[in-house]
């Protein structure tokens, strides 16, 4: 909203219109919580690795998620603007 200049309600308003019926920021916040945790504490050494790979297949889904979300969000924009 704010690299458009509209308000955050405006565009929650036009997703809703086109059914996007939640809005993830509560999903995303909680999932980067958890990676700032998992850096701040390391695992031990045995299940660093795993660990690694988890972290990455998370960041790698969110990375999905919010590159999908962008397009969604920029065809809708360019469909009420």
């Amino acid at each position: 909203a704010d690299r458009l200049n509209v308000s955050v309600t405006l565009v929650k308003h036009i997703c809703r219109e086109n059914g996007v019926s939640r809005w993830p920021f509560r999903k995303l916040q909680s999932r980067m919580k958890r990676e700032r945790i998992a850096r701040k504490d390391p695992p031990p050494a045995a299940s660093c690795h795993a660990a690694a790979a988890e972290a990455m297949t998370a960041a790698a889904g969110m990375d999905a998620e919010l590159a999908a979300a962008d397009v969604q969000q920029s065809q809708l924009l360019e469909h009420y603007l």
